[in-house]
């Protein structure tokens, strides 16, 4: 009787060798485990299946580098520990920030804006903006609200080009931090 660890290391040799069915026996051992992991951290199950998703899917594409590996399972949650984090990045530096500044600059035309879970992610931005100190709120919304520019901005409150920066970078540095747990907190 062959043991798991032997079993395992078989599977991946297989799996170098381009075999599917041993791909699919990896996938059976830790589809699931992977997606509790990731859906742990993310909390929303669609995204957790899509990040395992993508972590086989690499793990396919690189099948041919796995050399004298006997245990895929490191690979595997290093791989879902970095696409969470990834997947956390793109939430609140760029997508949801970018989202919620479009949703608020589209306001009267987006269909269905009032919806409560909009609402809600709303103000629970406003109130962290609002604990921004004084400068660095200014900032924030006359850039994101109102779109203007560090130059326009620095000429409208009679600040420094380089301050107006500083204050920006701070305030959406604090604002992803806050965003970050309002994302959890709102889609798990």
């Amino acid at each position: 009787m062959q043991s798991k660890k032997d079993y395992e290391k078989n599977l991946i040799v297989g799996l170098r060798d381009g075999s599917k069915d041993a791909f699919m026996a990896l996938y059976d051992m830790y589809g699931n485990r992977l997606s509790g992991y990731c859906l742990r951290h993310v909390g929303c199950s669609e995204d957790a299946e899509d990040i395992v998703q993508d972590v086989f899917l690499n793990l396919w594409k690189t099948r041919a580098e796995l050399m004298d590996v006997e245990t895929i399972k490191p690979f595997l949650f290093a791989s879902a520990r970095n696409r969470i984090i990834n997947h956390w990045k793109e939430r609140t530096n760029s997508a949801l920030y970018a989202d919620y500044v479009g949703i608020m600059s589209d306001k009267s035309t987006a269909p269905g804006i009032e919806s409560m879970e909009y609402r809600e992610f709303e103000r629970k931005v406003l109130s962290e903006i609002d604990k921004l100190s004084p400068t660095q709120k200014k900032v924030v919304m006359l850039s994101r609200f109102e779109n203007l520019d560090v130059r326009e901005i620095s000429e409208k409150l009679g600040l420094s080009v380089q301050t107006v920066k500083n204050a920006l970078s701070q305030g959406l540095k604090a604002l992803r931090k806050v965003l970050l747990m309002i994302c959890f907190l709102l889609y798990s």
